[in-house]
């Protein structure tokens, strides 16, 4: 069964990528890439986890204000309070509240505690039987999705009795006729989901205690001063349950023979149903919710849960009219009964071979690269991915692949930033980098170094005759004549225009003449062919250098390098001169 509803919105803009949402969801139902950010509304079980994670609000519930406006303004319509509102408005007493909601145009204003009262004792009729089944407690949208679709074997176990929102809904269609619509504002975001789940409509739509305050606010309405001359209003007094419809009477009657388990969380829920024989662990009550009571609902802003707890008592002792259970009795019957369904989530199968290229594709093919960190919100490198080759993720999401990258994306930049896009050797500013490095080897080694500038001779005449696309071709073949005739050590360099550098450590100045004599001769007897029927041979100049005691930087074994060449195209060209 597909979802075509989806309560959740998103903004790739407000994304900072932090993978927050996608390490907090319990079902990773987040499709989060660089050019991506969607909620999977066949995946996603609306437990709110990944709207607390977000600080940035790049995912955020759909707004269902208009759809209230539209109610209010279409025909009567009655709202149902979640008992958390003490709690979301705690300045706001219970008759100031009735009133600000009469002036929104609301027709009648309800509370939980009638159809939680209902739910309980439909749960302690149920614990009643002699069962040798377990019972799950089905009053959390969020861990009956979860159920219904990760672990659709357990659903038998659920029983089938409604939440008290929708039971309240039908009780309030059954007493005030089909007319009225019916608004439920709470803090439960799993809620909104939950009204399109069954096709009875008992109620119409679902708000959160926020988007309430967003209506008081669009209406000019301030609930802790508006004026009203009622009392504190009228209210049941609970019998058999606890806020959130849980049979607490059970709990007093019951003398060990059923065992109670409990977890308020998405995942604590997952292991309770994942023990091994649960499912025939009889006479257990299983009471699983996503969070501690909707007192931590995911749609509750603001406060503590302490402050929270705290209102809710200072409105417990708040004067009002108590009518006993016995009260239920005079009401029409109501049909507290809800079905629950397997509908598995469905995943596009992933072969080994696919698996195998997506993780080379991140360098992971080597187990031993893979770190497990969950950096990226999954728990293993393999359940990355799975993910990525769903569309779920892509490695960007990888923050040590990410480091690999940015190192060898900043060494391929390092390396471009120093080389000579015409040449292929090292550029001037590498050059100079380079024999800083070698002279600093130098003065704490006390290793040899020398240099050698080399300069080709009557190089503009060449220019001239035969174009600059020849020369540079020329300057090019040169190139490649230096490399093949050095060390994979020596630094060859085009140091500017039609001059070359050498640096040659571990070299002291007679071998690196025999090294520039080699070169010369070289050069002199190549020939180089500049296009189909354009040859040229050259000549070079070189001057040689070694550094000594007294140079105080590498610039002095330049500076010599250079008036050495210097002197050789004065003498004549096509000559090696070095220092005596």
């Amino acid at each position: 069964m597909k979802n075509t509803v989806n309560i959740l919105s998103t903004s790739l803009d407000r994304c900072q990528h932090c993978y927050q949402c996608v390490r907090r969801c319990p079902v990773k139902a987040i499709r989060l890439t660089e050019t991506v950010l969607e909620i999977d509304a066949d995946r996603c079980v609306y437990c709110g986890a990944c709207v607390l994670a977000c600080r940035q609000g790049a995912i955020f519930l759909a707004d269902d204000t208009i759809a209230v406006k539209e109610l209010l303004a279409a025909r009567p319509t009655v709202v149902v309070l979640a008992p958390e509102i003490d709690a979301a408005f705690p300045d706001v007493t219970r008759a100031r509240m009735a009133a600000a909601l009469k002036a929104l145009g609301f027709y009648a204003i309800e509370d939980m505690v009638m159809a939680e009262e209902m739910v309980a004792s439909a749960y302690v009729d149920v614990l009643s039987r002699d069962t040798d089944r377990p019972v799950i407690r089905s009053t959390c949208p969020a861990v009956v999705n979860y159920v219904e679709m990760y672990l659709p074997e357990m659903v038998e176990f659920l029983a089938k009795i409604a939440t008290p929102m929708i039971v309240q809904g039908r009780l309030i269609k059954s007493v005030y006729g089909e007319g009225p619509a019916v608004v439920f504002a709470g803090p439960c975001i799993a809620k909104k989901m939950e009204i399109h789940r069954g096709s009875d409509q008992a109620v119409d739509v679902v708000i959160t205690f926020e988007e309430l305050g967003k209506l008081f606010a669009a209406a000019g309405i301030i609930p802790a001063e508006i004026s009203t001359d009622q009392d504190g209003g009228s209210f049941m007094a609970r019998a058999v349950s606890a806020p959130g419809g849980f049979p607490l009477s059970w709990l007093s009657r019951n003398r060990g023979r059923d065992r109670l388990i409990v977890s308020r969380s998405l995942a604590g829920a997952r292991e309770t149903l994942a023990q091994p024989g649960i499912e025939s662990a009889g006479h257990s009550f299983l009471d699983l919710l996503n969070c501690r009571g909707c007192i931590d609902g995911p749609a509750f802003s603001g406060g503590s849960r302490a402050s929270r707890l705290s209102a809710i008592g200072r409105r417990i002792i708040e004067p009002g009219i108590v009518f006993p259970i016995t009260e239920l009795a005079k009401l029409p019957s109501i049909d507290v009964a809800q079905d629950f369904l397997p509908r598995p989530v469905e995943v596009d199968p992933v072969t080994s071979e696919e698996l195998k290229g997506v993780l080379a594709a991140a360098g992971l093919a080597d187990v031993t690269r893979r770190l497990d960190c969950a950096v990226c919100g999954y728990n293993t490198c393999v359940d990355q991915a799975h993910a990525v080759a769903a569309g779920f993720s892509d490695w960007s999401a990888c923050f040590p692949y990410q480091r690999r990258m940015f190192g060898e994306t900043t060494a391929r930049l390092k390396e471009v930033s120093n080389t000579d896009g015409q040449t292929g050797l090292v550029n001037h500013r590498g050059f100079v980098e380079a024999l800083a490095n070698e002279f600093h080897r130098h003065v704490r080694y006390r290793s040899a170094l020398s240099l050698i500038m080399i300069d080709v001779d009557n190089f503009k005449l060449i220019n001239d005759t035969h174009g600059h696309l020849q020369g540079d071709k020329l300057l090019k073949l040169l190139a490649q004549l230096l490399i093949r005739n050095l060390r994979e050590t020596d630094v060859a360099a085009r140091y500017g225009g039609d001059e070359f550098a050498v640096i040659l450590p571990q070299i002291g100045k007679d071998e690196a003449v025999a090294v520039a004599e080699k070169l010369r001769l070289k050069a002199m007897s190549a020939v180089f062919w500049l296009g189909r029927e354009i040859k040229e041979t050259v000549s070079l100049s070189l001057g040689v250098s070694e550094v000594n005691e007294e140079d105080a930087d590498p610039m002095a074994l330049l500076i010599r390098a250079d008036k050495l060449l210097y002197k050789a195209k004065n003498s004549g060209r096509n000559q090696t001169v070095a220092a005596d």
